[in-house]
C-alpha cells in the first residue's frame, strides 16, 4: 500500500499557469525561465515538459490563463447572476476592484505587450472583449451607440487607472471616491 503523504502531487498545467501569472506580476516576463520556475516550485524540468513543449508554449498558457481568469470567468459570473444592465456594470466594477484581478499581472502583461507580438495581441483581444461586454449594457440603458462607447471607454479607463495610480487613502474613502466616479460615468446627469 502506498503512503499518500509521501507521494508528491504533480503540478497540473493550471497550477503552472497560475504560478507563472503570479511570477509575471511580481517579477516581469524575464523571470519566467524554466530553470528558475522549476527551482521555485521544487520540481524537475520533467514536470514542466510534461505540460509544455517549451518556454513559448508556457508563455502562451500564461496569457490564456490571464484571459480566462481576468475576463471571461468574471463576465460569466456576472451573466449568471443576471439583473439589469446597470447591475451588471456595477458588478463588473465591484469585482474589478475587489482584488480578484491581479493588476500587477495586468500591468506586467501590458508592459510585455510593448515588445512582444503575442502579448500585444492578447491585450488587444482582451480590451476588445471587455468593452464588448460593457457597450451592450450601456445600450440597454438607452444610451446612443456613441455615448455607450464613450461611457465604456471612460469606465474601462477608470478600472485600469485605479489599479496603477498610487494614492494613500483609507479603504472606505477609496470605495466612496470610486463609487462617485462610477456614478458620474454610468448614470445620466
Amino acid at each position: 500500500m502506498v503512503n499518500m503523504k509521501n507521494v508528491k502531487q504533480r503540478l497540473g498545467k493550471e497550477q503552472w499557469a497560475t504560478h507563472g501569472l503570479k511570477t509575471l506580476g511580481q517579477k516581469g516576463v524575464g523571470s519566467l525561465r524554466i530553470d528558475e520556475l522549476c527551482h521555485r516550485l521544487k520540481v524537475t524540468k520533467g514536470s514542466f515538459y510534461w505540460h509544455f513543449k517549451g518556454r513559448a508554449d508556457f508563455l502562451n498558457a500564461v496569457l490564456e490563463h490571464w484571459k480566462r481568469i481576468a475576463t471571461f470567468d468574471i463576465i460569466d459570473r456576472i451573466e449568471a447572476k443576471g439583473g439589469l444592465p446597470q447591475d451588471k456594470i456595477l458588478a463588473l466594477f465591484d469585482e474589478s476592484n475587489s482584488g480578484v484581478v491581479d493588476f500587477s499581472a495586468e500591468q506586467a502583461i501590458r508592459h510585455w505587450a510593448k515588445t512582444n507580438k503575442q502579448a500585444a495581441q492578447a491585450v488587444l483581444y482582451i480590451d476588445d472583449q471587455r468593452m464588448k461586454f460593457l457597450i451592450p449594457q450601456f445600450r440597454a440603458m438607452e444610451f446612443s451607440k456613441s455615448e455607450a462607447e464613450t461611457r465604456t471607454r471612460l469606465l474601462y479607463s477608470l478600472i485600469i487607472s485605479e489599479a496603477i495610480i498610487y494614492q494613500k487613502e483609507k479603504p472606505a474613502k477609496r470605495r466612496q471616491r470610486q463609487r462617485q466616479c462610477f456614478d458620474t460615468i454610468v448614470f445620466p446627469a
